[in-house]
């Protein structure tokens, strides 16, 4: 995925100055294997990540993340929560 739109413009106001921002990352396995993704700007392989968008809710980041990484099958955004939050523990 590309730079979000919304950070290229905080880029043209506030130049190289620090901007710290919320991500999320979605571990998905399936029969012992894990669903990686690999990155448009140095092309590893690392598993699903994104930044979370002005307004929307992070629990359902990973989701989209998911859907824009052209994944076949779209977990809601209840279940990702409820499978992650017992390992946050």
């Amino acid at each position: 995925m590309a730079t979000p739109d919304f950070v290229l413009d905080l880029r043209r106001h506030i130049g190289t100055r620090p901007l710290p921002l919320v991500g999320v990352t979605a571990v998905i396995f399936r029969d012992e294997k894990v669903l990686l993704g690999r990155r448009s700007d140095n092309g590893a392989l690392t598993p699903i990540t994104g930044i979370v968008d002005p307004g929307e809710e992070p629990a359902d980041a990973p989701c989209l993340e998911l859907y824009l990484n052209d994944c076949r099958s779209l977990p809601p955004a209840e279940w990702l929560t409820e499978i992650l939050l017992p390992l946050q523990r």
